[in-house]
């Protein structure tokens, strides 16, 4: 196992994967903080009275 950190590329290697890993952490709490922020924006909505049209309506019998 500490043949590995005598390679000629580790330093490159580890920096490549720490990197990416950073850039992945980063991508999943910005989404994370993108979805709070939708859900009370659209929790203030409707509380307003403003609903989404994929909410489903009540049934009001047959109307054509």
């Amino acid at each position: 196992m500490m043949e590995i950190f005598n390679e000629k590329y580790f330093a490159y290697v580890a920096s490549s994967y720490g990197i990416t890993f950073l850039i992945f952490a980063v991508f999943v709490v910005w989404t994370l903080v993108q979805h709070r922020a939708y859900q009370k924006h659209l929790a203030g909505l409707e509380e307003q009275g403003i609903t989404r049209r994929s909410a489903s309506k009540p049934f009001q019998g047959d109307q054509q």
